[in-house]
Parts: C-alpha cells; sequence; structure tokens
C-alpha cells in the first residue's frame, strides 16, 4: 500500500507540466556558464538592470539544469526533477523502516502508520514544489542531512563530518536555502550542552561534571559548524548569499511568496489545510509522548532535537510562504524518527487526521482535473511540458515573426519564460531575480502588474514602447485612450506597442 501510494504522488510529479517560473532564466544563465566557462559577474538579459553587477550564487543548479535540457529539453528536466522525487520517497520509506526496526517492530500491515504518513505527508505538502527548480533538489539534500544528524548516531566523526561538509559545499552553491544549515548545525552542536543542564545522573555527578563531558562529546559537532561556516565564506558566490539574506527582507515586502502563509494566496487553501492538519498531527504526537515519558526524559531524550527543529520549521512557513513545503521536512522527519509512536498507543484522533491528509492528498485540485486519477490516465499531461493559461507562449511567437523595437515590459512572473524564447532579441523589464532588480524596480514592477494609477507616469518614466501584458490587462478603449496599440492577443497574453 505503502509503495501504491508513493507511486500515486510520484505519478502526479511526473505529470505536472511546467508553469511559470525560474527555471527559464537559469537554463540561459547554465547556458553562459557552458559557452563561456564562467559565471556572469554583471547582467545582460535585462535591460533595466543591464551592465549591473551581479553574481549568481545558484551558478552550480544553472549548470546542471542546462545539461539536463540540452540532453532532452523539457522532457529532459521533467523526468530529471521526477527521479529526485523518487529518491525522496524512498529515502522517507527507508528511514521509517530503520525506526521501526530499531524497536523491534515492523510496518503492520492494512493501514500503515508513520510510513504512510512519511510519504503521503511529505509529498502532498510539498505539492506545490513538482516543479523543476533548486528548491526541490534542497528537500532531498535537507532531508539527507538531518537524517546524518541523528542525535543517537553518536559523536560526528572524521567521516561523517567530512561528508556532511561536501555535501553542504555543493548544496550552497546551488541553493541560498543551504544557508538554513547553519542555524541547523548551530542547534545540533550546542543541544547537547542545553540537555546537560536538566539531565540527572544517578552517580550524582556535579553539574561542572556533566557540562565538562558535554562540552567534549560535543567538540566533532562544533568543529563541523566552524566547517560549513567557513565553506559559506570560500567563494564570491558563496559569500553573496550572506548579502542576498540582507538584502532579501527589503525586497519582500513587494514580494507575495514572502509574506505570511495566511497573509496572501501564494500558498493555495489545500496546501494550507495540509499543513494546518500535519502541525495538529505533531502536536498529538508530541502531547502524547510527554503524558507517557514526561518533560525531563522528552527534553533529554534524541526526540527534543528533532521537535524543536519542527517548531522553528513551524514558525518559518507561518512567516514566509515560499518555505513552507522545506518548513515541513524537518516535521515530517519528526514523525518518521519517531514512526514506532505513530502505530503504536496511538491517540484516535491522530489516526483521523492521517486518514484526513491521504483524501486531502488524492482529491486536490491540479492542473485540469479536480481528482488526480483520472488525470494520469490524459497523455497531454506527459507530452506537453508548459502547463495551459500560465506562458505567454503566443506573445513571444508573435514577437519572434515581428521584430518589434523599444524597451519591452513584462509582468513579473513571465520575465523567465521571455528571457529563454526571446534573448538576445529581446531583454525583460523584470524576472525572478529580485535581488539583482532592487526594491525600487520591483515595487513599481508590482504596481504596474496591479494596474495602480501610477501605471501611465510609470510606464512613461520607464520609456516602455512595448507591452507583453495579460489579455484582460487593458480594455480596449482604455488601452487607445493612452495611446497604445494592440498588435497580438490570445486567452493568455496581449501585445501593445505605442
Amino acid at each position: 500500500m505503502v509503495a501504491a501510494v508513493a507511486g500515486l504522488f510520484v505519478l502526479h510529479a511526473a505529470s505536472n507540466p511546467i508553469a511559470a517560473g525560474d527555471i527559464f532564466w537559469q537554463i540561459r544563465t547554465g547556458e553562459f556558464i557552458a559557452h563561456h566557462h564562467a559565471v556572469p559577474w554583471s547582467d545582460d538579459f535585462a535591460w533595466t538592470s543591464r551592465g549591473k553587477p551581479w553574481i549568481e550564487h545558484e551558478w552550480l543548479a544553472d549548470l546542471l539544469d542546462y545539461g539536463v535540457y540540452r540532453l532532452g529539453g523539457f522532457g529532459a528536466v521533467r523526468i530529471a526533477f521526477t527521479l529526485i522525487w523518487i529518491c525522496i520517497v524512498l529515502r522517507m520509506f527507508l528511514s521509517v523502516r530503520r525506526s521501526c526496526a530499531r524497536s523491534n517492530e515492523s510496518v503492520p500491515p492494512g493501514l500503515p502508520g508513520g510510513a504512510l504518513v512519511a510519504v503521503g505527508v511529505l509529498l502532498c505538502v510539498c505539492a506545490r514544489q513538482y516543479i523543476p527548480a533548486p528548491s526541490t533538489i534542497s528537500v532531498l539534500v535537507l532531508l539527507e542531512i538531518i537524517l546524518l544528524l541523528r542525535p543517537w548516531r553518536g559523536p560526528v566523526g572524521l567521516a561523517r563530518g567530512f561528508l556532511v561538509t561536501v555535501v553542504f559545499c555543493v548544496w550552497v552553491n546551488m541553493h541560498a536555502v543551504a544557508m538554513l544549515l547553519l542555524p541547523l548545525l548551530g542547534l545540533y552542536a550546542g543541544f547537547p550542552l542545553v540537555q546537560s543542564l536538566a539531565a540527572t545522573d544517578s552517580h550524582g555527578a556535579p553539574f561542572r561534571a556533566r557540562t565538562r563531558f558535554a562540552l567534549r562529546s560535543s567538540a566533532g559537532r562544533w568543529g563541523l559548524l566552524v566547517a560549513c561556516a567557513l565553506v559559506s565564506f570560500a567563494t564570491p558566490y558563496t559569500w553573496h548569499i550572506h548579502a542576498y539574506a540582507l538584502q532579501g527582507p527589503d525586497i519582500a515586502r513587494y514580494v507575495d511568496e514572502w509574506a505570511g502563509l495566511f497573509e496572501n494566496d501564494y500558498v493555495g487553501p489545500w496546501t494550507k489545510g495540509v499543513f494546518v492538519l500535519v502541525v495538529l498531527a505533531w502536536v498529538i504526537d508530541l502531547v502524547c509522548i510527554l503524558r507517557r515519558r514526561g518533560a525531563r526524559a522528552w527534553f533529554t531524550g534524541p526526540r527534543a532535537f528533532y521537535d524543536i527543529i519542527a517548531l522553528a520549521s513551524i514558525v518559518l512557513a507561518l512567516r514566509h510562504a515560499r518555505f513552507v513545503w522545506l518548513g515541513e521536512v524537518p516535521l515530517v522527519v519528526t514523525l518518521c524518527a519517531n514512526a514506532p509512536c505513530l502505530h503504536r498507543n496511538v491517540h484516535p484522533l491522530a489516526w483521523a487526521l492521517t486518514a484526513a491528509l491521504l483524501v486531502v492528498a488524492a482529491i486536490r485540485p491540479s492542473g485540469w482535473s479536480p481528482i488526480l486519477l483520472p488525470r494520469l490516465l490524459q497523455r497531454r499531461y506527459y507530452t506537453q511540458h508548459f502547463r495551459e493559461g500560465t506562458l505567454p507562449i503566443g506573445a513571444a511567437g508573435y514577437l519572434r515573426t515581428h521584430p518589434t523595437p523599444g524597451r519591452m515590459y513584462n509582468h513579473y512572473i513571465w520575465g523567465g519564460y521571455l528571457l529563454f524564447t526571446l534573448y538576445p532579441s529581446y531583454r525583460v523589464f523584470i524576472d525572478g531575480r529580485t535581488v539583482l532588480h532592487g526594491a525600487e524596480l520591483v515595487g513599481d514592477a508590482t504596481a504596474i502588474d496591479l494596474g495602480s494609477q501610477d501605471t501611465p507616469a510609470l510606464l512613461n518614466r520607464y520609456g516602455i514602447r512595448l507591452l507583453v501584458v495579460g489579455a484582460n490587462y487593458f480594455p480596449d478603449d482604455v488601452a487607445a485612450g493612452l495611446g497604445w496599440t494592440l498588435r497580438f492577443r490570445d486567452n493568455v497574453s496581449a501585445v501593445y506597442t505605442r
């Protein structure tokens, strides 16, 4: 049953066409790196930022994206990221099996507890991330690192510490989320010392002795933290991630994905509902543990390490909607690490929440079909690489065959696709590289996207002569009154000139 559920969600990932996203400009950047054997130091894709210093800290992911795309186009890209999701599913399931083996249990027949929660929950909360993006790789890497840092594995040996450092070195050149590993390692190194404050010693060892022992036993963990921190400053690309983290909040106020989880519609109601159910399942599981073992036994055991990470991930997801998919990974790993507790002495409400999660995951709307199973039987989901109604494919085709001079304006979410299809004949106004463009440009683009009253003045200020916007962005009489002439329109996009 677990294999069937996992396979269902993997097919879901494989059949999900590509929508608007960063994959397009990332492939273009990877093409530049492959041809010039160097990472770009200035931007040439957007006319608003042309010549502006740009250090692409995710250059390795861009290069890999381009390599896969060159092998077989977007079909190969979809297959590659589907394989990553298969690895995520297998790694999670094997973790549950090992957790059960430690407690001399096996996955029970019928409706499995921990294994089904691990597979189903992780995949349905990450449903928004069924897209080719470095964030998908981050799900797998973060999952693997958290499992490598299991407290019951004992002190950090040289081999394991070297492995984590190497993985972090690669990861930090692929996705900025890798920086979350540093506070995670800080908790991993300092938590044993905090636990020693509450530890009970049957031999009556004094507090100073317990603290000294905790420091000695965690020396390898502190060394691992220092090594990864040094790696994060090793190159100009990784060093730039620190600046990226500092500049992000200034730009975040213009982008919905950085707002709170329940403050906008960046994450849909289904994903929000699943998030609430997962949090409730975790709370119920934690309460059951505290009632059976007591607070002191819980805090001094390995479970507390995971629960603190899970709590931090919940706070992160609530503050920034874009982290709901990644913030769930530690939470689900917590459930996996405690898998035997999920199917032994389980509160009935926990079973009800598990069943609700599976129902939500099975019928959640996705693409054109409200039901997952009928969708998987439709051939177009596998042969059509782009999701209908999300990309200005018609407008891009028109501009390729009808060269139009002048500065172009485009919607923020379409910048990557237009860059991919039209560069170097056209350069975009804005794309997903928000830190490069800066808070002022992102704010102006947001105002134009929303059609605010300042839109005509902003278009005049930037000298825009070409618009690539939504099909219903301008009523015909308003467009004519502002001096814009319609050149092309389909169900998705429209092209105006003046």
